[in-house]
């Protein structure tokens, strides 16, 4: 988890929502993936004495304690470098049974922008491969665009996880990527970021994303993604 901060940015709204708000949160994700129920996780203690921002979020797939997918994903992703990892993990109860999710959360638009930064050429193409895998299933040409690396990596590498998940393990593990949108931060553009205050506003600057990643709605995958507005101050 990044430097967390004070009354604005995704961290700050999250935390805020797990304490004080989780029936709220929790049920608005359950609506959007069209669940009876979700249930967040615990995240572990930091093994040192420092405070909140150095507990143990979750990374990789390290949450689920299968040995294939475990081994399946030393194969899939590089071991060093800067592992995907997640606001939030947890489970959707629905008739069928238990699928797990997999939360990142953002609260302005600069928090969709990032680009890779691996430099070690093995590590690399074992990136690429997994990009070029996900995005066979995932867009409309079947191939990555330079935004997968260059301007929205962060969500291409989530993307890449849930395709590992769901589409390559063995077994696979059903899996949903929940993506929640704060909006409505007071003071809107707080210390010169640009806060979306509606749905309408964030749905905009998502549409652009996905036309820079390609991406097929209409794609199984995609179906496994789901979109979270919350209103960051409600006013009931």
């Amino acid at each position: 988890m990044s430097k967390i901060g004070h009354g604005y940015g995704s961290e700050w709204h999250l935390l805020r929502f797990l304490g004080y708000h989780r029936d709220i949160l929790t049920t608005e994700i359950a609506l959007a993936c069209g669940a009876n129920s979700a249930k967040v996780m615990d995240f572990g203690f930091a093994p040192n004495a420092k405070i909140l921002f150095d507990d143990v979020e979750a990374k990789r797939v390290d949450f689920i304690s299968i040995p294939e997918v475990q081994a399946g994903w030393k194969k899939y992703w590089p071991a060093t470098g800067t592992p995907p990892t997640w606001d939030a993990v947890g489970n959707l109860e629905y008739a069928h049974g238990t699928e797990l999710m997999m939360i990142e959360a953002k609260a302005h638009v600069g928090e969709l922008n990032s680009s890779c930064g691996a430099k070690n050429p093995a590590s690399l193409r074992t990136i690429k491969s997994a990009f070029a895998s996900t995005a066979k299933v995932l867009t409309n040409g079947g191939n990555v665009t330079p935004a997968w690396m260059d301007e929205y990596y962060q969500l291409a590498n989530r993307l890449a996880v849930l395709n590992f998940l769901t589409n390559v393990c063995q077994p696979p593990v059903p899996a949903r990527l929940v993506l929640v949108y704060f909006y409505g931060q007071r003071g809107g553009n707080m210390n010169g970021r640009n806060c979306p205050q509606d749905q309408v506003q964030w749905k905009n600057v998502l549409s652009t994303m996905y036309k820079a990643l390609d991406i097929d709605e209409r794609s199984t995958l995609w179906k496994r993604v789901h979109n979270v507005f919350v209103d960051a101050h409600p006013k009931h």
